[in-house]
């Protein structure tokens, strides 16, 4: 049987390569090649089975190799695409073929923690909250725990404080959820920011740089409005104070007005009065 091949390589952001298959003489009955990846998880062949019989046995058919994303950090690795023949004819049965190396370049991955939010983050000092989510970009060597903090606890909390990834949830996204806090004070609405600082045994992961997150707490302490005054009733003594002031203010308009004629006016209100 006769391969021919290009570059013998693959990558995990998808690309592929191809192999050229055909056998090296007619055959006596119809020859069947399985070509088989030895790690699915590397690379991937299509077709996985080729026919061949006595009129097509020298032309060739094309079995294309794709590289898989593993979701794994695990740099360039080496795989191996097989063969297994099988017919009536003796003389390809059970052929021997050597396998074909590749190598599935890991050019895919990096990694990084994903903060998503699916709107800007609002809360209020009426204790509304708002949420987001965080996940790892690739599967970690060791458990990785990404704390979570509010830039400003009296304008926001969050919860949960603390989220661990492990190599089995690596890129489920954890929510964390944002609750404002009332601080008592008309202040207007107040951004601030979560931020993030990452710990774990994997170096990669290990004092990670996390972009922060923006909040906006919006402000709904109001002032209270001040009573307006009111009107001091005319009553009583009050309304004695005025009667004499005014005529006071009468006599000292007229200053050649007779003394005895006031006197007798206060005295006959305070008469009327009392």
């Amino acid at each position: 049987m006769q391969l021919r091949t290009q570059f013998q390589e693959t990558a995990e952001s998808g690309a592929s390569d191809e192999i050229f298959v055909r056998l090296g003489g007619r055959p006596t009955a119809p020859v069947r090649v399985t070509v088989i990846s030895s790690n699915n998880k590397e690379g991937v062949v299509s077709p996985s089975v080729l026919l061949f019989d006595p009129t097509n046995w020298n032309v060739e058919q094309t079995v294309t190799v794709t590289g898989v994303p593993d979701g794994v950090l695990d740099g360039d690795v080496h795989y191996q695409i097989q063969f297994s023949v099988t017919s009536v004819d003796s003389g390809y049965d059970r052929l021997a073929v050597p396998p074909l190396a590749f190598v599935n370049y890991d050019d895919n991955q990096v990694t990084g923690v994903s903060v998503i939010a699916s709107t800007p983050l609002v809360t209020s000092e009426a204790g509304t909250t708002a949420t987001f989510t965080v996940a790892l970009n690739s599967q970690p060597s060791a458990d990785v725990q990404v704390a979570v903090i509010s830039g400003n606890l009296a304008e926001g909390t969050v919860s949960p404080a603390t989220l661990t990834f492990k190599a089995s949830n690596w890129n489920t996204p954890q929510i964390v959820t944002v609750k404002g806090v009332n601080d008592a004070v008309v202040d207007g609405d107040q951004t601030y920011n979560i931020r993030f600082v990452v710990t774990s045994a994997d170096a990669l992961y290990n004092g990670l740089s996390v972009a922060p997150i923006s909040v906006t707490n919006r402000d709904t302490t109001t002032v209270q409005a001040l009573a307006p005054p009111q009107p001091v009733p005319l009553t009583g003594l009050w309304f004695l104070v005025l009667v004499l002031g005014a005529l006071g203010w009468k006599a000292a308009q007229s200053p050649l007005a007779s003394t005895k004629r006031v006197d007798a006016r206060s005295k006959a209100v305070l008469r009327s009065w009392w």
